[in-house]
């Protein structure tokens, strides 16, 4: 089994956690060849691995400013532990987006260290400076909490499903909860038709589907984009004592799910 991260992101990784996390974990992280979790966003990736030796708390780290260049594509890199879980953001930082080849390419690592002495003593540059260390905090505000949500909807999804860790090709989560006594929640995503079985395989699903034709927006609340649902899978847990259920619906081709899980 090959390492999980090319040579590139290794570089990062090291030069982004040598503050952080010891050399032995870094060491375990960088030649990992486990399971993990891929999504290409359209403009970049996220790579995650889970293991005991990762760190719970959370952590984010985007200092120093690693960057990731090849021809006139550039990238960023942003690391996000939490609850042994280890997430490497690539993201675009150029005008051109990444590629979802990117992470075939011959990649070079550097990095960009902030003149501060510039921004103190220089006032006919102080202002633009400082207006450009303001955009550059919002938008690693803007990434952690994208990837919170991110990393929440993944979480739900993997808990309504019981399943340890999600195929890779889900991408486009989306989900929602609502009611008072009762536990409700409705989540959205698109995956690869190959890898839809394999969200069957937490719980002991029916294996008779149910065929429908009605729009994924027919029952409200509406959550992800509408679909037709052609197919339905049901499961009715004990361990949900007092009732409940969890649902799958997807369209004829098995690539856009509705899951609803309902716990009295």
């Amino acid at each position: 089994m090959s390492k999980v991260f090319k040579e590139f992101e290794i570089n990062a990784i090291k030069l982004l956690l040598q503050k952080h996390l010891d050399k032995k974990t870094i060491e375990l992280i960088s030649s990992y060849e486990g399971e993990f979790e891929y999504e290409y966003t359209g403009s970049g990736y996220f790579l995650s691995i889970n293991a005991e030796w990762i760190p719970k708390n959370e952590i984010v780290i985007s200092v120093p400013f690693v960057v990731g260049r090849f021809d006139k594509i550039q990238a960023a890199f942003v690391i996000f532990i939490r609850n042994n879980e280890f997430t490497l953001e690539c993201h675009t930082c150029g005008e051109i987006s990444i590629p979802a080849n990117f992470r075939s390419l011959d990649v070079k690592i550097d990095t960009i260290k902030p003149n501060i002495i510039n921004i103190v003593y220089d006032p006919s540059k102080r202002k633009t400076k400082i207006k450009r260390l303001f955009i550059a905090f919002f938008i690693l505000a803007l990434i952690s909490i994208f990837w919170f949500l991110y990393n929440e909807n993944r979480r739900i999804v993997k808990n309504i499903l019981q399943l340890k860790n999600l195929p890779s090709s889900i991408s486009d989560i989306e989900c929602i909860s609502w009611g008072l006594t009762d536990v409700l929640t409705k989540c959205a995503f698109k995956v690869s038709p190959k890898e839809f079985d394999s969200l069957l395989k937490g719980w002991h699903f029916s294996k008779k589907s149910y065929v429908l034709n009605i729009s994924s927006h027919y029952y409200e609340p509406t959550v992800g984009k509408e679909f037709l649902i052609n197919k339905s899978y049901i499961v009715y847990p004990k361990e949900y004592t007092k009732g409940g259920y969890v649902q799958v619906f997807t369209d004829a081709n098995k690539t856009n799910v509705l899951i609803d899980m309902y716990i009295e």
